[in-house]
């Protein structure tokens, strides 16, 4: 994974309680992409027997799930977890609508 040093509301988002849900509103730029990412390697590498389609990320555009599928994928390759790129197809990274 890239360099990324979280500040306080996002370092919150990544570290809040695995059972619960998050979800963040910021504007353009911000590093939410980046800290859902971190938060969905950090679910997948503390929760034995997780799999990639029982998580759910939801974002407002196809570009943003998008980049959001990428930016997961990578980190999860980075981070040496035991998933393949079937198994990512299967994650259910998608907009609202």
């Amino acid at each position: 994974m890239t360099h990324f040093q979280p500040n306080a509301g996002q370092a919150k988002a990544i570290t809040a309680p695995l059972d619960s849900h998050v979800c963040i509103i910021a504007g353009a730029g911000t590093g939410k992409t980046e800290t859902l990412s971190r938060r969905y390697v950090r679910i997948m590498r503390e929760t034995p027997g997780i799999h990639p389609r029982n998580i759910v990320v939801l974002t407002f555009t196809e570009k943003a799930a998008t980049e959001m599928r990428a930016r997961i994928m990578y980190a999860v390759r980075d981070e040496q977890l035991p998933f393949s790129r079937l198994d990512m197809a299967e994650a259910n990274i998608s907009t609202f609508h």
